[in-house]
């Protein structure tokens, strides 16, 4: 009710008020007397809201305003809720590629890691008020009605969707009803068929360059499903197994035998990543000493960032050895975040080993004589670096892979900086590894490539009929870019995050498919066209510094610029401004008195700033003080980077505009607001928040491991997750 608190509709808490005539929050009837009651908006939330035939019952949030805020599911009547429980379904992955059903009993003991999400829910209202930032993710609206159990019933029984998959079935029907999709059953049949892979053909695997590995095509990544982000070397954080929440363990485990499953053999990880090099290498450990994975038949992959010296990086690695070791050996071992010129110097450059007396040598020498002992066995790096300054890494020869970023969207920070070769991004550079067989891994194709897990209606309509957004992404990297890349990674919070690519994958060398692949793409090169104009589509990245260059100040013009491009061509509002968060970060740690190496210095993952917000100020009186014409009395702070370019008066409307939209002070859009901007999202492929956490900050991941996971970041399914797929389940097994 809106006399509770009229920002309920953005609650992240599913509210079920009681179970009547409108089950399970599906979209309310104009001529409702509940419907009236409520914001109009509420149709649109992410949250499943039942409501009761009569009334809403007076606690629906007057007893605390303060309630939307809570983790828990608020149950305001309970008489025809969770009477009947639902079936709950839990998957086995064995290596016979089977899925097994197993009763969730209700007389087993509540695991470890189910005490600690029910703590938090206890508290959570309580960090809410406290961090604004904390996100739980939410629940979504699904209608049942004939229609749609009809056009689900028709195609599955329900029981051979595991709870994750039920939420995801449910969005994207509910998105495809409310834009009066004429067939229901075929998109439910098209959906489903991506999440079933029992008898099919695995993901497909291919020579990965230099390397001589058989490499999947599709890669498991470890960035998403370990504990926390904080250090496993810290004491807050847990340096144990037995330290570990056992349900976000055993949903690591079921993740990696569900990716072998399908075919999925090589698993990405990394020191800087938290707990998941303990927590990979205790499972797959584990599961090498049982004998059910054989050591050979995976394919493993760390990473560990240059040291300042070579003894910090000595230092380093050996914490990862720690966990490492117990799998023998790791096959692929990457310089991470090799993305600056003094990053490149740690790398190559001969230093001191400290105290060791012992004769120097580089960081890449170290590295070498770790595969000379066999504890590595190739040598790659990982990058958010500009286009030419990875091809430098490349030419280098030292390197037998690279991860970097690349799509069709965009090429993440290499957006907008040229490539030396008259483009932009990172084409050339997967061309080079092509010539000099180095193989190729996409970071963050789903991501950093477009958040295309919640792609924006916009994407959806352009990408058309056939394929999901994802699915086209996947298949135009691996046969329509014009460069072969081997592997994508998916960052898999749970099992199901890797079915829409593993049918990708199983769909990539059907000529039919490559048509509609390259058909997508010309609906969307032309709608940018069309939407942009033929000279900005053409131009804007042209002549532009890129920010490792001095006449550029650190700002990264071509990486605003194609957050300006992706928000106004198609409504990726969402995926730019988190993106555009990290280059605002930047420019508050940049110091205008120190040097221009010594601002440089300092970044690491996230090169390259925007303008400071009195640098905005500035920027906008000098250039619409005359006519919007820049003049030779006035200067700002993109003059200097901007002389050479043929369009500067539209590269600096369009900073201006980037920032007004994407600014993190900027209040987020209502939903009118969104439909007038083109910037409204189809659907979200999130089942549930990630363990670590999908939105945290450093003193969040503090937080959450001083106190055991009771507040601050973090994630995992919820009772109200729980609760909310079990109810979607249940209106597809009886009715509702």
């Amino acid at each position: 009710p809106s006399q509770a608190n009229p920002t309920l509709i953005s609650t992240q808490d599913s509210v079920m008020l009681t179970k009547g005539s409108h089950h399970l929050g599906g979209p309310l009837s104009p001529n409702s007397a509940a419907a009236s009651a409520v914001n109009p908006n509420l149709i649109a939330t992410q949250d499943s809201v039942m409501l009761n035939k009569a009334h809403v019952a007076a606690d629906s949030g007057h007893a605390n305003p303060n309630l939307i805020a809570t983790q828990d599911s608020v149950a305001l009547n309970k008489t025809n809720v969770g009477n009947q429980r639902a079936r709950k379904i839990s998957i086995q992955y064995n290596r016979s590629n089977s899925m097994q059903p197993k009763e969730d009993q209700e007389s087993q003991s509540p695991s470890k890691g189910r005490t600690r999400r029910r703590r938090k829910s206890i508290v959570g209202s309580i960090y809410s008020m406290l961090s604004p930032s904390v996100k739980v993710i939410p629940d979504e609206t699904f209608t049942n009605d004939d229609e749609l159990r009809s056009a689900v019933t028709d195609v599955i029984p329900i029981d051979m969707l595991d709870d994750d998959q039920v939420v995801k079935l449910s969005r994207q029907l509910a998105y495809y009803k409310s834009i009066n999709h004429p067939d229901l059953k075929f998109k439910c049949k098209q959906i489903v068929e991506g999440m079933q892979h029992e008898g099919k053909d695995h993901v497909p695997k291919v020579r990965y360059g230099r390397t001589e590995l058989m490499m999947p095509v599709v890669t498991c990544g470890g960035m998403r499903v370990q504990q926390t982000w904080a250090p496993d070397t810290l004491p807050i954080s847990p340096s144990k197994i037995s330290s570990i929440d056992q349900g976000c363990q055993d949903n690591l485990i079921n993740t990696i035998r569900y990716a072998l499953s399908v075919g999925i053999n090589h698993f990405e990880t990394a020191r800087f990543y938290g707990t998941s090099e303990l927590q990979f290498s205790d499972a797959l450990g584990t599961m090498i000493e049982s004998g059910e994975v054989v050591r050979e038949d995976i394919i493993v992959q760390t990473k560990c960032a240059p040291g300042k010296t070579l003894k910090d990086f000595i230092k380093t690695f050996e914490e990862s050895w720690r966990h490492m070791s117990r799998l023998g050996y790791i096959d692929l071992f990457s310089f991470h975040g090799v993305s600056m010129d003094s990053w490149f110097d740690r790398v190559f450059d001969s230093g001191d080993r400290g105290d060791s007396g012992t004769e120097s040598q580089s960081q890449m020498s170290y590295a070498e004589q770790l595969k000379a002992e066999g504890k590595i066995r190739h040598i790659g790096f990982s990058t958010h670096g500009s286009p030419t300054f990875i091809k430098k890494c490349l030419l280098t020869n030292k390197f037998d892979y690279v991860n970097l970023h690349y799509g069709f969207f965009g090429s993440y920070h290499a957006s907008g900086c040229s490539d030396g070769d008259g483009g932009h991004g990172n084409a050339a550079n997967v061309k080079l590894c092509e010539e000099m067989d180095i193989g190729v891994f996409i970071i963050s194709p789903y991501d950093k490539g477009g958040a295309l897990y919640k792609p924006t209606k916009k994407v959806v309509e352009l990408v058309g009929e056939k394929l999901s957004p994802m699915q086209f992404q996947a298949i135009w990297l691996w046969k329509c870019s014009g460069a072969p890349v081997h592997t994508l990674v998916t960052g898999a919070a749970r099992p199901s995050d890797f079915d829409e690519v593993c049918c990708a994958a199983r769909m990539k060398d059907d000529p039919e498919v490559i048509q509609e692949v390259e058909a997508a793409a010309a609906r969307l090169n032309n709608h940018f066209v069309e939407t942009m104009g033929e000279a900005w589509a053409n131009g804007w990245y042209k002549s532009l510094p890129d920010f490792t260059e001095e006449a550029s100040s650190g700002l990264a013009i071509g990486h605003i610029l194609w957050l300006y491009n992706v928000t106004k061509a198609y409504g990726m509002f969402d995926f730019a401004r988190a993106r555009y968060k990290n280059l605002e970060s930047s420019a508050k740690e940049w110091k205008v008195k120190n040097s221009f190496e010594s601002n440089l210095s300092k970044w690491t993952f996230n090169p390259g700033r925007t303008l400071k917000s009195d640098d905005f100020e500035q920027l906008e009186l000098c250039h619409y003080a005359n006519d919007k014409t820049m003049t030779s009395t006035m200067t700002h702070e993109l003059a200097e980077p901007l002389k050479d370019h043929e369009l500067k008066d539209e590269v600096i409307v369009a900073v201006i505009q980037a920032n007004d939209w994407l600014t993190s002070s900027r209040q987020i859009p209502n939903d009118a607001e969104r439909v007038e901007m083109g910037w409204e999202i189809a659907y979200d492929l999130v089942a549930w928040e990630s363990y670590p956490g999908d939105d945290v900050n450093v003193g969040g991941v503090v937080v959450q491991n001083l106190s055991g996971g009771a507040f601050g970041a973090g994630g995992g399914p919820s009772n109200t997750t729980r609760r909310n797929s079990q109810s979607i389940r249940m209106a597809f097994q009886d009715g509702g």
